[in-house]
């Protein structure tokens, strides 16, 4: 077993010896081919955008997160279908399918997960090789997520002013009929309600286009130092452990071979 294993050692040495100069040789090719495709690729653009809903805007609903309204199809039906978008997209994509055009926009975006402390706070990225193309697509992200929001902010209040009108028609028919005074419980709730009608219709009536507001920030991305050094290892090892495997499979067959004819003989 001891006499096997030091030959196996022996046949490994001889193999590294006489493939040294294949390996070194293919090792240097497979460099070359590595960093010269490593510096044909494009550098990335990222594009940043921190997103929250205007601390001011009082009469928001607060219930409504922009990472739902960001998640909604309403959202994705509204920005696939924007010019703007369709013509970055037909840039680099073929098909016109929906569905393709919402796997590309996700590729390009990625959505950090709204913070548990802050859910009215989004964070994206826009990762594209053209760096117009990755404003334009910020831009036109944010611009619909904007008007998406806006969008629900505005059928919630429509629904509530509806509600609120009927509540206080019930109601002031109840004070009418009962005689109530005005320091009574339900005169109360009367007057909260024409508060919260007011407040509905004001925001209905106001003509702010932006409830969000983002942080910006841009960053080009190359091909740093780290990459082609891990390029040239792979180039080495992969050459070493190709050309040795073979290598040494050769020489043990012929040992093998050799050991065989000579038992014979």
């Amino acid at each position: 077993m001891t006499n096997q294993k030091e030959n196996n050692y022996d046949i490994f040495k001889k193999v590294f010896r006489k493939y040294l100069p294949v390996i070194v040789v293919l090792a240097v090719i497979l460099s070359v081919v590595i960093i010269y495709k490593l510096k044909r690729k494009q550098p990335t653009y990222l594009i940043k955008n921190t997103v929250k809903v205007e601390e001011d805007a009082s009469l928001l609903n607060r219930n409504l997160k922009i990472s739902k309204v960001q998640q909604s199809d309403d959202f994705y039906n509204k920005i696939i279908a924007e010019d703007k978008f369709n013509e970055i997209y037909g840039k680099t994509q073929k098909s016109n399918k929906d569905e393709d055009k919402r796997k590309w926009l996700d590729s390009v975006v990625s959505v950090e997960s709204s913070d548990k402390d802050d859910e009215n706070k989004l964070k994206y990225t826009i990762s594209t090789l053209d760096k117009d193309n990755a404003k334009k697509l910020c831009e036109l992200y944010f611009n619909t997520l904007n008007s998406c929001y806006k969008g629900v902010q505005t059928q919630y209040y429509k629904t509530e002013i509806e509600l609120l009108t009927k509540k206080i028609e019930i109601m002031k028919n109840e004070i009418n009929s009962l005689g109530l005074s005005k320091e009574s419980n339900i005169s109360a709730a009367y007057s909260d309600a024409l508060n919260e009608l007011a407040n509905a219709k004001v925001f209905i009536n106001t003509n702010s286009d932006e409830y969000i507001k983002g942080d910006v920030s841009e960053q080009l991305v190359g091909i740093g130092k780290k990459k082609y050094l891990e390029g040239i290892a792979i180039a080495v090892l992969g050459s070493a452990f190709v050309v040795l495997f073979i290598g040494f499979i050769a020489e043990y067959v012929k040992e093998r071979i050799k050991v065989s004819h000579n038992t014979r003989g």
